[in-house]
């Protein structure tokens, strides 16, 4: 379909499904109407959408723990029915003077923030990401909140041009194009912000959260339950990282009632981390940001230190990436010079000290696991441990004692399959033994007794020998 208007057209060729949840439909629908109005009010043409259908997804979730007959503690599992609307969203492309719409540029003192018309096709030229407000119609590099950029349909020249600008050099109509094509661009990302469960429809308004205190509640909620993205929380119906962090970050006192936080306030080490995670996306070289569209953007994020509803998915990958790019650095450094290799013997319980590599989320009919893929510290040797309720946190060393299951190989790697693990700090005890004293640095009084035994030799300790925790004074 095409609509002629004096020196303007618009195409309705990009048509975008959106799978929204039934209790966000309400607030998809309100703020629907308020497009509507808009559109309205600036005289261009009126967005639509279409119901096309309705799906449920059945879930095991876990709802408590209790002990089974054998004093063993189990999940209790109920099955939850999600049911979702399927709808289409109508996103045309506007065309004035023949220059079609194809992004809005909103200019910060770290970069540019690059919001694409839905439809358009190809990532924007790479010099986008850095110019500054400048127009290339009235030759001015002018304080500007944002610009437009327009690309020539038969010669595919680019322009930026200012707001002020648009009338002028591209005629009467362009400044309504313009407002169309931001039209389509909030229409898009309502449907976007209402998929995420945990938004309650989300989108709206200019409101902002500084940067490093969000990434800390990201980094607290990976530290509970592991990285979810938005496309794998809407893939298999969890609650993405962005979606917890926000609900922990801005609770209401319904959530806290109901006890649906897993947390209160981050933790020193996830404060530190998210400290961490933001000098390195802003250190991301000009290099690595030359070709790629996402680099780019978390390092202008991580530059700017405030985020607003837009940039809440982007701005918490931050974490998950330093926390990858630590790991690749560490596993880099230890493939190096160790090929992996099978450690612990099947069916004995070995300790291990590990780098958590990356923890996979699984959702099968007994709730929730998550698979480990771990390293051993100083080797390259790979162990996997599955869990139904412990999630370590991806990049950091753990001391972690647990049974050798199997050992196989997974293309081409050597992999030790860990069961029945549980994670420990060393502690040094002291062991006096037939008038001599020594410190031994153990997982527990037991390994410590096992130690001494082997160290002097004997089956039994010799009467009077003693083993005590060391005990440490404050300074």
């Amino acid at each position: 379909m095409t609509i002629e208007s004096d020196t303007a057209t618009v195409q309705a060729p990009a048509v975008r499904t959106f799978k929204i949840p039934v209790g966000n439909m309400p607030t998809f629908g309100d703020k629907f109407a308020k497009f509507v109005k808009r559109a309205v009010k600036i005289g261009c043409e009126v967005p639509s959408y279409t119901v096309v259908g309705e799906s449920h997804e059945v879930r095991q979730v876990v709802v408590g723990k209790e002990e089974d007959q054998f004093g063993r503690e189990k999940d209790i599992v109920e099955e939850r029915v999600s049911v979702f609307t399927h709808i289409t969203i109508h996103n045309p492309l506007v065309v004035v003077a023949g220059y079609t719409f194809i992004a809005t540029l909103e200019h910060t003192d770290e970069g540019n923030l690059l919001r694409k018309v839905p439809g358009v096709g190809e990532s924007l030229p790479a010099k986008y990401r850095e110019c500054g407000p400048w127009c290339d119609h009235c030759q001015m590099n002018r304080r500007r909140r944002d610009t437009f950029v327009v690309r020539h349909e038969e010669t595919g020249e680019y322009k930026q041009i200012g707001r002020n600008c648009l009338a002028d050099y591209l005629g009467k109509d362009a400044e309504r194009a313009a407002l169309q094509a931001e039209l389509a661009c909030d229409v898009s990302e309502l449907g976007e912000a209402c998929e995420d469960e945990s938004s309650h429809g989300g989108g709206g308004g200019y409101s902002y959260d500084m940067l490093d205190k969000f990434l800390a509640y990201v980094a607290e909620v990976i530290s509970h339950v592991g990285w979810i993205s938005n496309t794998v929380a809407k893939q298999t119906d969890q609650q993405s990282t962005s979606g917890l962090a926000r609900l922990h970050m801005h609770p209401s006192n319904e959530d806290i009632r109901r006890g649906l936080l897993l947390f209160r306030t981050p933790t020193a080490e996830s404060v530190q981390t998210a400290k961490l995670a933001i000098e390195w996306a802003s250190s991301i070289s000009d290099d690595e940001v030359s070709d790629n569209d996402y680099l780019h953007n978390i390092r202008v994020i991580a530059r700017r230190g405030i985020i607003s509803y837009k940039q809440y998915g982007y701005a918490a990958s931050i974490v998950s990436g330093y926390q990858r790019h630590i790991c690749d650095l560490k596993r880099k450094e230890y493939a190096a010079t160790h090929p992996s290799e099978y450690v612990g013997v099947k069916g004995e319980r070995s300790t291990f000290k590990v780098l958590v590599g990356k923890v996979i989320t699984l959702d099968g009919a007994y709730g929730t696991t998550y698979m480990h893929l771990m390293q051993q510290v100083g080797t390259n040797n790979a162990l996997v441990w599955k869990s139904s309720g412990e999630c370590l946190d991806t990049g950091k060393e753990y001391n972690v004692s647990g049974t050798v299951k199997d050992h196989c190989e997974y293309k081409g790697v050597k992999q030790t399959i860990l069961t029945r693990c549980i994670t420990f700090d060393y502690k040094t005890f002291v062991c006096s033994v037939e008038g001599s004293v020594w410190e031994i640095v153990a997982e527990d009084d037991k390994d410590a007794r096992k130690q001494v035994l082997a160290r002097i030799g004997k089956a039994r300790m010799p009467k009077g020998a003693t083993i005590a925790l060391k005990q440490t004074v404050a300074a």
